[in-house]
């Protein structure tokens, strides 16, 4: 399969410090995830990938023409004085149609002759991802693209995402903090800090490492896991005891027997690779 996004010593300077710092790697992925704190060189290296900085050595070679990809940049330039109606002509006209058969003006309650100068934050940022549901792009490029929405806003705009990348078979670069939005784009998850890659993620469907459980009534649960040999630590936490449980083919038995039993699972956390990877990241 041919590689996606291919880097070789790559780097990126700025006043003398490093965004960028000699990044190597090749991924054929067809979702690729870029994760990291603020800072960590996210945006640069998408800047660098789409041509619009260049390195200040080495090479990056995005394997799609620009004129096949959506980007929705973190920061875009919006053409203030146009109405919202007059958007969307223009992007009809540089991009082709809505091939998603619904409007998603009207699902994102905003009228026609809203002057985009005038809207909230939230609502540019509903503006600016207009393009993404346009024309049969190949790749899309999203940069954190649920900055500023509300909670319910911001799960209409994911649903509408995945839904076009579905339709239009599309491939994925994904710049975000939010790790839900990790697991719901990307198979693999390149992880930066300070411009260097600090781990790789792959295959963020595979099996979890652990699950993370609280329940109401914790010796209950805790003889069941004995008695269906199930692998557990139990740790300590101000509202009672958190069960760290390895996966088993009893487990799902084992919770149904538990709620027979008068328990009720008041938390479930799955923990996985990546998770992990955060945490280890952060401390």
């Amino acid at each position: 399969m041919p590689s996606l996004l291919k880097c070789i010593n790559l780097s990126k300077q700025f006043n003398g410090q490093n965004a960028i710092n000699n990044l190597s790697f090749e991924s054929s992925s067809n979702n690729i995830g870029l994760l990291g704190p603020n800072g960590s060189g996210k945006t640069t290296f998408i800047k660098l990938m789409l041509g619009l900085i260049r390195p200040t050595t080495g090479t990056i070679d995005l394997n799609i023409p620009i004129n096949d990809t959506r980007v929705i940049p973190d920061h875009p330039a919006l053409p203030l004085e146009m109405t919202i109606d007059k958007w969307l002509e223009k992007i009809e006209e540089m991009h082709g149609s809505n091939h998603l058969e619904v409007d998603v003006q009207t699902i994102f309650n905003l009228r026609g002759d809203w002057k985009i100068k005038n809207l909230s934050a939230g609502q540019r940022r509903k503006v600016a991802l207009f393009p993404a549901f346009y024309g049969q792009p190949k790749l899309f490029i999203l940069d954190e693209p649920t900055n500023f929405l509300d909670i319910v806003s911001r799960e209409q705009v994911l649903d509408l995402l995945w839904a076009y990348v579905k339709k239009a078979k599309a491939k994925v670069i994904l710049a975000t903090h939010r790790i839900d939005e990790m697991r719901m784009f990307s198979n693999e998850v390149i992880i930066l800090r300070e411009g260097q890659i600090y781990k790789t993620v792959k295959n963020l469907v595979d099996r979890p490492k652990s699950y993370s459980v609280e329940v109401n009534n914790s010796e209950l649960f805790e003889s069941m896991m004995k008695e269906k040999s199930i692998d557990y630590r139990i740790s300590e936490i101000y509202s009672g005891s958190v069960f760290e449980i390895q996966p088993s083919i009893n487990l799902w038995q084992s919770f149904a027997e538990f709620h027979k039993h008068g328990g009720e699972i008041t938390k479930f956390n799955t923990n996985d690779e990546l998770k992990h990877v955060i945490q280890e990241l952060i401390k």
